[in-house]
Parts: structure tokens; sequence; C-alpha cells
């Protein structure tokens, strides 16, 4: 229902809203019934450091931006970067934007410093 009040319901050229009821059918899900088929609903405490990428048209940036306050709620640390003029799953174009080749330096970022605090961690514990 969210989904379908947010601005960008009809906004996402690549999957529009409208869609989904279609995409649930063919995946055999309804999303009424099972809460849990959306990780959003789940117990999100514990969960390890989390960057978010959507692009600022697309029909997930609802989804996105519950993620991100959901997970903070939860005490997770959350980065949630809303992307501005780009396409739904932007990042997967790898280098044929220079926008797409940003994200994934900036994924790149989030998984180093990541494995660097691990490492650090584990230093101290041993």
């Amino acid at each position: 229902a969210a989904k379908l009040a947010h601005p960008n319901a009809g906004r996402d050229a690549y999957a529009p809203v409208q869609r989904l009821p279609l995409l649930a059918k063919l995946l055999g899900v309804d999303p009424a019934a099972d809460l849990l088929l959306s990780p959003v609903n789940g117990d999100l405490a514990g969960l390890p450091p989390v960057l978010i990428i959507a692009s600022e048209s697309e029909m997930l940036r609802c989804d996105a931006e519950l993620m991100a306050e959901r997970l903070a709620a939860a005490d997770v640390p959350v980065t949630l970067q809303i992307w501005a003029g780009q396409v739904h799953a932007f990042p997967v174009l790898g280098d044929l934007l220079p926008e797409s080749t940003a994200a994934i330096q900036e994924i790149g970022a989030f998984v180093r410093a990541l494995a660097s605090t691990a490492t650090e961690d584990m230093a101290v514990a041993g």
C-alpha cells in the first residue's frame, strides 16, 4: 500500500509499481498473506552494518527508506544513499555509466571498511 501511494509509483520506467501484482503471481507468492516475505518485517537486531543504494525515482525507494528506518530502530548501523537521476538497479550497469561506477566504488569502500573493522576487532580479541 505504501508503494502504491508513494510519488515514485508511476515514475520508475524500468519497474513500475503496477507490475508488482503480476510479479508476485509469477513467483507464486501472496505478499499480503505472508509478511515475512519481506526482510523489512523480520528481526533486524544484530545485523552487521548495512549500505542501501537506491535511485531517487525508483519504486523501491520507499522500501529502501523504510528498511533504513527499521535498521536504525534496531540499532543496526545503516547508510542510505538516494542517487538523483538514476534508473532502477543502476549499479548493475557496471562501467556503462559514471554513476554506476561511482556506486560500485561506494560499495567497495563500504566492504573494505567493514573488513578493516573486522580485522581490527579480531586483533584486539586475539
